[in-house]
Order: C-alpha cells, then structure tokens, then sequence
C-alpha cells in the first residue's frame, strides 16, 4: 500500500495534538519497532502521525533529559546522566523488582539512581524468548543515518550499541539480500574481503565474524565504542553469559571495539583511541564525520551520487518554528514569507498538509508559489491591490477624533488603574481609557449617518480606532456608572429577545424610530408633542402580536432598581405586562435619549468653534482619594486620610487660532462636595485662567447635573453674579442624566494613580496638602492650587446673606441650560441649541430700572396700592425721576390689556415702576406673554415686601 494514500486516523488522536502525515505503523517501523513504541507509551500502534513518531520514536531517548526516578525519591526534576540509559533488557528486569517504577527503554537516570538499582537489577534473571528479543539493527536502522547502520552492523548488532552489557543475547545478523546493500557493495573490494576472512580465521583482531558461525548468537563481553569488559561496566548482568577471550577457543566472539578498527583499517581511518572515546564528548561524533567523508568519496569513485545526509531533528525544529511564525503572523505578508521558505524543500500537497493545521490554504500556497516564480526566490512581496479611492488623511483625523467624542462614541474611564501605554513620537506615554459605549458595527452606522461625505469601509474605520479606546468586554472595562434608562431599556429587549422574531427591531435605536418621525424633529422627543409621529401604539400593537404568533406568555428580565438601595432585580411578567412596561420606559426613554445626544453634540459643536475671548470649561468633582503608606501598621487602616479632587479642563483659542487644552485641578482637605466648595474652586479657576487666557472675556462651564453640587438654584443665584464676582461673562450646561463622564475623570485618574504608585515607592503622601505638594512636583502637565478647609468656610459666610433670599427655580431638574440676564435674573432652556428659554427670577429683591431704560421704555408695569397695571409710557422726567403713563384695564385676565378710554396721564415714581415690559399689540388688545408676567410678579411680590432696594 502506498503511504501517501493512507486515509486511516493516528492511534494517538486521543491526546489531541496530532500533526503532520499520518502513515501505518507497518510502513515506518518493523516489529521491534512498534513493540519499542508499544512498551514505551502503553498503546498498540497501528498508525502514527509525523509528531508522535517523533516522539514514541525517533527522538525519544533524545528528548529524556533528567532522571526517570524509578523509586519517586526526587523532590525536582533531577538531570540525568547521557550514559545512563534504561535498555530493553534493564525494562525487563525492573519488572520483577518490587516497589519500583517499571523502567522504560530510552529513559535515563542520574548517578545515584543508577547505582541504587544496578544491584537490584543485577540479580534478577529473564530468560530469552523469541517475543521479547531485542529490537534487531534492520529496526533502528530507520533512526537519523544510515552512517549509524553500519556502525552497527560493524558492531555486530544493535543491542551492542544501545542495550549495554546486560542486554538480551544479540541476534545472528541477517543474511545478505539477493540485492546488496550500499554498504555491502563497498566491501566488495578484494582487500575487504580479506581482512574479514583473515576475522573468520581468528588471524586478525576482530575474530570471526562470519553470521553463519556456530559459535555465533552470544552477547559480546565488550563495549562496542569503549571496549571496556562487561562486567566491569555499570548495569552489568551477572546472568549474561561471557565469552573467553582467547581467538583460539571455539566459542571466541570478537569484540566490538576490534571489529570496528578492523573495519577503520579497511578503510584507511585512523583507528579508535579507546581513552579518547571514553573521556572525550565529540570524540565519537568526529569519528563518524571522518568514516562518512570516506564512505562518500569511495562512492564516487564507483560512480554513485550522494546526497546530503537528512537531518530529521533540524527538519522537524525548522518546520515546527515555521509552523508557529505562520500562526503568529497577523497579515499576509509574513505568511507568504514564510510559505515561500517552506515551498523550497517540499511541494505544494506537502506544505498544504503540513500547513492547513495552523490556517494555510491552497489558494494562499500557491500564490505564493506564484509570487517566488515572479520574483525569483523566497520571501517574496505580495502585489498590493491598488485602493479604489485613498482616504485623506483628513477623513482619517476625523474618524479617530470621532471614537474620542464624549458620550457619542466613548467616555474616559475614572479609574487610575484605567489607562493604557501608547507610543507619541517616539515615547511611550500613559494615556487613560476610553470605553466605547456601543458596537463597532453601531458606531460605524451613526459615524456614516453624521459624516456621509466620507468613503470609508468598516474594516477601515475598525482598523482607525485609537489604541486606548478600548472596548466592553476587555479587562478592566467593568463599568458601574451607566445610564440607569438607557441601560434598563436595554434589559428588557434583552429579556423579550424580540431581535430573533424581527430584524427590524434589533436595538433600542429601532424601537425609538418606529415611535417618532422619519427624519425626527426635536419636538417628536420632547413630550410627544409632534401630532405626525406614529406614537406608540402601533409600536404596541406589533410587540404583543409578535409575542402571541410566538406563543410567548411570561417574559422573565431584569432591571436595576433604586429603593432603599440601588440592585439588579430578576421580574417575571406576562406578555401584556411586560409591553406595558416597554411603552412606559421607552416614553421616558425619548427625551431622556434625545436631551443626552443633544448635550453632548452641543459640546462639541462650542469645542469646535469656540471664539476668541471665549474659553470652554469641563468640571466635575472626583471621587476622593484615600491615602496609602508602604508598610503601615495595622491599625493605620482606620485613620487613613481623604483627598478632595476637583479637576477643570478648559479650551481656548491660542494666538495662532488653533484650539489647545490646559489642566487645573484644585487639591482641599475640604470633604464635602456642594455649592459652597464648588464656588471657592472655581474663584482659584478664574484666577489661573485669567493668566493663562489674558484676553478671556466669557467663560462657557460644562457639568454633570449634579444637584449638590451644579444644577440647584443655589449655583444659578451665583450664575447671575459671575460678572460682578468674576468680571467676566458665563453660561452653564449640563450633560444628560449619567452621561457626564468628560476629560475631568481621565485627569482625576491620572492623578490618583501616579500618587498611588509613587506611594508604594514609599513616596510620604499622608494628607492633602502633602498630595498637593507631591502633584506640584510631580504633575508637570497640570496646574494644582490647594483649598484650605477654612477658606471654603469663609466662602460659605459671604454667601450666605445672597442664599438668604434664592428664589425657587421651576422644572431646573428637565433644564440643561442656564444663560444669566442680569443679578438675580437668569434664561433657562430643555437643552442647549433650543430657541425657546424660560425667563426665571432667582433672587427676592426689588430690581429698580435705571434712568435710561425708562428713556427708552415703551411699556411698564406700575405699582398700584396692592396690585399692579399695565402702562404705556408717554414721558420719563429725569429731573423729578417721574414716569407719565396711561394705565390700561384688565379685559379677562392679566395677560390681556386693552387702553383705557380716557386717556388721563398719570405720574408714578421710579420705586413704583415694577419692570419694563414688551406686550404683543393685535387689534388693539395688548397680550402679555409668560416671561413678562413672570417679571412682574417677581417684582411685585419682592415690593410688597420691600426686600431690597437696589439700582440697576
């Protein structure tokens, strides 16, 4: 049968490693052979594959490199001696010797091993049996060279060679085949065939040597490379049967050591110096080197061709390494490189069998046989296909600072352990992590909704993504900060599975657009009030048919609650409950959704095209950090004290117009986080920007909508004073409901992790003002003030006579935008780039306008014992500081006006004028619309009771 089309499976395939050609043990090896393979891994062989042949086999006693340890008396791996080799017969006599491992042939052991059980062995005798003989020299002639085959042929059998002294008798060698062998054919010359009958005689060193001899079958009383007596050497058997020594006697058996310098003289090499052998490592090794030169020039002169010896471990090593490179390359570049190094010594089928384990294919093999062929020789270039259209390298700027877009695409990890190593010109910088919030596959989508001029694949913008922008899965991306709507919503469709029964509803994105008009308007988000859109109830009627037709009952799905604690809930409804509570979410989830994308394209949008004058800040507090010292005691745990962090990243205009960012963060042993502290740092804030950005006239602030801290009517009184504490102009947004992770947490992060570090380098940071010392030094990239515990105290006192008279600002929890008009009066607005603002007073006091507005002033609303009218002006007199007005009456409520019929002039002081006002005039009727009532009962309720007087 022919190897190569061997279809069967190797008896090995059980351990899972399999690799290389599989062929019939019947081809590879004889009997001893498979027997030797039999005993040393306890499986019957009928097939092998190229790996475990070399490993049952070929290269096993290679590959035993320490002690076998037959009585498990080694606490570690003990190397062995080269010498100490387990033969065939030794594996026999540790059988009958109790408490010991069975010794394998090819094992080894170490000295003391060795000489522990040489006495053991020694006196155990086995008897010789036609089924346990000693593998004979046909058998290992298949192991690295056929040099070693006449070695042993010379010897007088293999067990001369590997099986020692103590060995089973050697078999009668084999009687010459009708065809001749190479090294038969070499011994054909008349003065070989002298020297050896001179053996046969007895005349010559060697002794006889004739296979047919009756004398022949014993074991020989010599080593075959040594020389040394058999019973002097280690693992001698004292059952072994030694011959005389005497070439007279009858029963003389030469000994190896003469048979092979009686073979060296036949071939003119200098003989075998026995202390040389016995002492010397490569002594053998040369000796070899030197016959085979011999035997290939002999055969040279006689004609014949030869060729280069085979290596079969540097073979199977060099294939192997190549294996493991092909398998490692990440383009196929490298793997044509390396298929061409494989391509010069075997053929195509070969390397597709060897490589298909490890990913090659036909097609790859032969392109890259191809591509040798074009090129002339091994690692070849594969012809790049040429791009349809190269992407610009605008387009590739605008897709890696598209996976940076705040609460669009990624946010900033908070952790300080949240960072990755990146190389930026050559140095390697920490840079902090930045999750991305969706799919690669979404994120692709949205990037071509919002950029549809660029050409670009996904492969292409996959592979664009900036190396620490990492995605949700990975280590360390376990996130607990996540939007409580969005991420609910999401556990319910997880719940539903409705992906599987309609593939038009496969994310949440889906069930927001069957809701909503096609393109959407701001109005189809904001309390439903766009009378197109579909609504929900088709929405509705399609889930519960969807779950009917599936026969869906009970829908068991979690949710994350919030009652005395925050936890993740498993609940069990049925069908229609469960789409009760989907339409109930997702009417939440609308505004909720569309208010966070908005914020967040606002951001950018004022990032993007900031003015001059105008600087653009992210703030938020940090969680506190705890510090740390090396090797404190015990009891130290308990008083470890905390840093309050407040970072600020703010962007500006430099004088080359470009956008650059600049970092400050403020450091206080101050533990709470409120307004109080909020308006100290941000007083140390406008004094670093004010030196930073000299010609700074407005400063734009971004936050979470933290109530204590941002989004109270507390932080929009102080709004309305910026100008008059600051003397520069303000506004404040606020990022959607937890999507308010910005640059401040990977700055916070940033910090606390170099301050832990340097920690564990027994760096004393034991307070905050030793942390603010240590940021001073060691953050060279940041700005750091420190807030003392007593300075936000003074803080609170001035503050609080201004707290004294705040004003309740209505719905500021749905507001994400606050724009002050003037002390005590500020415009807020649903999100950012709305038109429409709601006018809201923040503070009770009387407001009186300034000569010039009532100049100018059209219409006013004037104090009338306890109430108020609607005037239009007919003259202000500065010198007496009178207002002359027609009154107007009341025609059904107080936002509509109509002049009165007598048109009497009425004069009322400045104190009396409540607020200048701009009524809408049709048909003669005068409507006041919600911002100037608002103003008006502002100012009549602050009158009534004479809070304050001030002027404007």
């Amino acid at each position: 049968m022919d190897p190569t089309s061997y279809k069967g499976l190797c008896s090995f395939l059980a351990d899972g490693s399999c690799s290389g050609e599989v062929k019939p043990c019947s081809s590879l090896l004889t009997s001893d052979g498979a027997r030797l393979v039999e005993i040393r891994s306890g499986v019957k062989a009928k097939s092998l594959c190229t790996k475990h042949f070399e490993k049952w086999f070929q290269f096993y006693e290679l590959r035993q490199t320490h002690c076998c340890d037959p009585y498990s008396s080694h606490k570690s791996r003990t190397a062995a001696v080269k010498t100490n080799v387990v033969s065939l017969h030794m594996h026999l006599q540790s059988r009958e010797v109790p408490d010991m491992k069975v010794l394998l042939p090819g094992q080894k052991m170490c000295k003391r091993c060795a000489q522990k059980v040489e006495p053991l062995l020694a006196a155990v005798t086995i008897q010789q049996s036609p089924q346990s003989s000693a593998p004979s020299s046909q058998s290992l002639s298949q192991g690295p060279s056929d040099l070693t085959n006449l070695f042993i042929q010379a010897a007088g059998g293999l067990e001369n060679v590997i099986s020692g002294p103590g060995s089973v008798s050697a078999q009668p060698l084999a009687e010459p085949s009708t065809t001749p062998s190479t090294s038969q054919d070499l011994f054909q010359d008349s003065s070989v065939e002298e020297v050896l009958a001179d053996v046969s005689a007895g005349t010559s060193d060697c002794g006889p040597n004739d296979p047919g001899d009756s004398n022949w079958g014993g074991p020989p009383d010599r080593d075959v490379f040594t020389g040394e007596t058999l019973k002097d050497r280690t693992f001698s058997s004292e059952t072994t049967t030694s011959t005389k020594e005497d070439p007279n006697d009858p029963t003389f058996v030469p000994d190896a050591f003469s048979t092979l310098n009686a073979a060296l003289t036949v071939l003119n090499v200098e003989k075998v110096d026995k202390r040389k052998l016995t002492n010397e490592v490569l002594y053998g090794t040369e000796k070899i080197r030197k016959i085979n030169e011999k035997f290939e020039n002999l055969i040279t002169e006689a004609g014949g061709v030869v060729h280069p010896p085979f290596n079969e471990e540097f073979y199977s090593k060099t294939l192997s390494a190549l294996k493991s490179k092909f398998q490692a390359s990440k383009n196929n570049s490298d793997k044509v490189g390396v298929l061409s190094i494989a391509l010069v010594s075997m053929s195509q089928r070969k390397v597709l069998e060897e490589f298909q384990s490890v990913g090659a294919t036909e097609h790859i093999i032969r392109k890259t046989a191809a591509l040798m062929e074009e090129q002339d020789g091994i690692l070849p270039t594969p012809n790049l296909k040429k791009a349809s259209r190269f992407l610009p390298s605008s387009d590739v700027d605008l897709i890696k600072n598209f996976y940076e877009l705040d609460d669009i695409s990624s946010r900033a990890m908070p952790g300080m352990k949240d960072y990755v190593s990146v190389r930026e010109g050559g140095v390697k910088v920490h840079k902090q992590k930045r999750l991305i919030l969706t799919t690669l596959t979404e994120l692709f989508q949205l990037f071509r909704k919002e950029h549809p001029e660029v050409q670009v694949k996904f492969v292409k913008f996959a592979s664009l993504r900036p190396k620490h922008c990492v995605l949700a899965g990975g280590s360390g991306t376990h996130s607990v900060c996540v939007c409580k709507y969005h991420q609910n919503f999401k556990l319910l469709l997880e719940g539903a599975n409705f992906k599987k029964y309609d593939q038009e509803l496969n994310t949440y994105y889906d069930f927001l657009g069957a809701c909503i008009c096609n393109p959407p308007r701001a109005e189809c988000y904001i309390e439903s009030c766009c009378p197109t859109c579909p609504g929900t109830d088709s929405l509705e009627i399609k889930l519960k048919k969807l779950l009917e037709d599936n026969f869906v009952d009970k829908v068991l799905y979690q949710q994350w609650t919030s009652t005395d604690r925050c936890c993740l809930e498993t609940i069990s409804k049925n069908a229609d409950e469960f789409i009760d509570v989907i339409i109930e979410q997702l009417k939440t989830l609308l505004p909720h959704h569309f208010i966070s994308k908005e914020q967040s394209k606002h951001y950018k949008y004022l990032k993007e095209n900031l003015k001059e004058g105008e600087v653009l800040t992210v703030c938020d507090f940090a969680e506190n950090y705890t510090c740390v010292v090396q090797d404190a005691i015990q009891s130290y745990y308990w008083k470890n004290e905390q840093v309050t962090i407040h970072p600020f990243v703010a962007y500006y205009k430099n004088s080359s117009g470009e956008t650059v960012s600049t970092s400050f963060a403020v450091v206080s042993d101050y533990m709470k986080h409120h307004v109080d502290a909020v308006y100290a740092f941000q007083k140390e804030f406008i004094n670093f920007i004010k030196l930073k950005v000299p010609n700074v006239k407005k400063v734009i602030y971004f936050s979470d909508g933290a109530a204590q801290q941002y989004k109270s009517k507390f932080n929009a009184l102080n709004l309305s004073y910026h100008s008059e504490d600051f003397a520069l102009q303000a506004e404040w947004h606020y990022f959607g409901t937890s999507h308010g992770k910005g640059p401040c947490d990977g700055l916070a992060g940033t910090m606390k992790r170099n301050a832990y570090l340097d920690s564990l380098r027994k760096q004393l940071i034991r307070s905050p003002l030793e942390f603010f010392e240590w940021a001073q030094k060691k953050m060279t990239g940041i700005t750091v003030a420190y807030v003392r515990t007593e300075q936000v105290q003074e803080i609170s006192s001035f503050l609080q006579n201004r707290f004294s008279k705040v004003l309740k600002v209505p719905e500021i929890r749905s507001h994400h935008c606050i724009v002050p008009v003037s002390k005590g009066e500020i415009l807020t607005k649903h999100y950012s780039s709305a038109n429409a603002f709601q006018y809201v007073p923040v503070e009770a006091i009387r407001k009186l306008p300034s000569h010039d507005q009532l100049s100018e002033a059209k219409y006013v609303a004037v104090l009338d014992e306890n109430n108020w009218l609607l005037a239009e002006v007919q003259l202000y007199d500065n010198d007496t500081q009178e207002v002359l007005v027609n009154l107007m009456y009341k025609e059904t409520s107080t936002s509509t006006w109509m002049q009165s019929e007598y048109e009497e002039v009425n004069p009322y002081t400045i104190e009396e004028v409540l607020a200048i006002v701009n009524p809408t005039v049709r048909d003669g009727i005068h409507y006041l619309d919600k911002d100037d009532i608002t103003k008006i009962m502002w100012q009549f309720n602050a009158a009534k009771g004479l809070v304050q007087r001030i002027h404007h």
